[in-house]
């Protein structure tokens, strides 16, 4: 266990070394004014008035001006082409180029299996097409075990339903991974996959593309996570990805996450986020459920949903500001540096003001540079918390 801690914290302190020497984003004065729904800001019934409500006369937060253009469609995935020198191991076998690997064997084969699921690699393209595969994998340098393992440029075509299931009890020191991408990859198909693994899909290196397909994680072991992203994360074009995991259900180390015309349920566990990026995450056209939304602690990134519906029971927060354009959501909690919510309706269900250390009040909203609102049904039981200017427009 103490390699695998050290191995994962190397990661974490790679990151933390990078955004570290970002510039910060500076925090109000000590003798700015504390805003408190409670104390500044109206409660209009609906229809009530169409004027534009203002909290104070400090002048717009730079952020609100910026955001007028936020709204507009973020671009999707580039094309990632498949290399014919990529390397994979299926199943602990070693895929050479135009051979098939057959549910339950150990040898590939250049003819196309009679009966049954199989595997099969052609130019870099991996098509599962009702693999089954249950065991350890193949065993890295690392000694880590793995049940589809690719370095370089790869698609993962995905045809029926397959299943990937690693055995976690080799040893405690080792890491079990479903899927291991080394390079850019797409997992892609009308089919199906079910992974069970302590790690669901893990990216090491490039870019990971996830479309069309459905894929379902268990990867509920205390440090289990159900995808974990070194560089960027698209789930798009009708993709569903379910995951279960004991740690975070999706986390992103560098650049962002974005999901697209997709559907998401992630549920994550004690120590973890539902969804977590170094960079902007953004859901747009998309049902987004379980788990909470949350963007780290470093970096420069924001929190887009647009056109989508959120339900968590958990918390939303972005240390950067926080953009909601035509969406339902509902959270416990709403926090970010900069609020804006336009043609949404959002319902906040924390009923508490509560704080993490003594003295601290937190509102069910905190936007500590300011929050503007338009056309839009707010529902906060727990007030609004913040600095700078607020404005609630048709609201």
């Amino acid at each position: 266990m103490k390699r695998k801690a050290k191995r994962l914290l190397g990661m974490l302190l790679a990151v933390v070394m990078v955004v570290g020497m970002m510039p910060m984003t500076a925090m109000a004065s000590d003798g700015t004014e504390i805003i408190t729904a409670s104390e500044n800001v109206e409660v209009l019934e609906a229809g009530e008035s169409d004027e534009v409500i203002v909290v104070n006369e400090a002048e717009q937060d730079t952020e609100a001006e910026a955001g007028e253009d936020v709204f507009e469609d973020v671009e999707t995935s580039p094309i990632l082409g498949a290399s014919s020198t990529a390397e994979v191991w299926v199943g602990g076998v070693s895929m050479a180029n135009n051979t098939y690997l057959a549910n339950g064997e150990t040898k590939t084969q250049t003819t196309k299996p009679e009966e049954g699921g199989y595997a099969y690699l052609k130019d870099g393209v991996l098509t599962l097409d009702n693999y089954q595969y249950t065991g350890t994998g193949y065993c890295d340098l690392e000694g880590d075990y793995i049940g589809i393992y690719t370095k370089g440029a790869t698609n993962i075509v995905l045809i029926g339903e397959n299943g990937i299931s690693i055995d976690t009890n080799v040893g405690d020191d080792a890491l079990y991974i479903g899927f291991y991408c080394d390079g850019n990859t797409v997992i892609c198909g009308e089919g199906s996959v079910e992974i069970e693994a302590e790690f669901g899909i893990l990216s090491g290196v490039g870019e990971l593309c996830i479309k069309d397909c459905d894929i379902s994680i268990d990867a509920t072991s205390d440090s289990g996570h159900g995808i974990f992203v070194s560089e960027q994360n698209y789930i798009e074009e009708n993709a569903k990805v379910t995951i279960n995991a004991g740690g975070h259900g999706i986390f992103v180390c560098f650049g962002m996450l974005t999901v697209k015309n997709s559907e998401n349920v992630v549920t994550k566990g004690e120590d973890g986020e539902g969804y977590a990026a170094y960079g902007d995450i953004r859901f747009e056209d998309s049902i987004i459920t379980g788990g909470s939304i949350a963007r780290a602690n470093y970096g420069s990134g924001s929190l887009y949903i647009l056109n989508s519906t959120l339900e968590t029971t958990d918390n939303v927060s972005s240390n950067q500001a926080i953009y909601i354009d035509n969406s339902d959501v509902t959270a416990l909690t709403l926090k970010g540096s900069y609020v804006n919510v336009a043609d949404s309706n959002v319902t906040i269900t924390t009923t508490e003001w509560t704080g993490p250390m003594s003295g601290y009040v937190a509102a069910g909203i905190e936007a500590t540079n300011g929050m503007e609102a338009t056309n839009s049904e707010l529902i906060v039981n727990a007030g609004i918390r913040g600095y700078n200017t607020f404005v609630f427009n048709d609201c």
